[in-house]
């Protein structure tokens, strides 16, 4: 499953491009957020398995108005 930005309008992909030298990690949170997710359709992988694997529940996970990881439930 891919994150990706897309144009609420024309419903097309949107990718973002960095055409200069300036350090990214300098960037505002959110522009280097839409940095990240252009560059493989992701933003990187959270182990949530790993960090939460003794807990039989996870809340869902958001920032702002976005969804970082749905809630889940470990059944046996």
């Amino acid at each position: 499953e891919n994150f990706y930005a897309y144009d609420v309008s024309t419903q097309e992909k949107m990718k973002f491009y960095v055409t200069s030298m300036y350090n990214k990690t300098l960037f505002s949170n959110e522009l280097r957020f839409l940095c990240e997710i252009s560059i493989n359709n992701n933003f990187g992988y959270v182990p949530w398995d790993l960090i939460y694997k003794d807990m039989n529940f996870i809340p869902r996970i958001m920032f702002e108005d976005i969804v970082v990881s749905p809630k889940t439930w470990r059944i046996f």
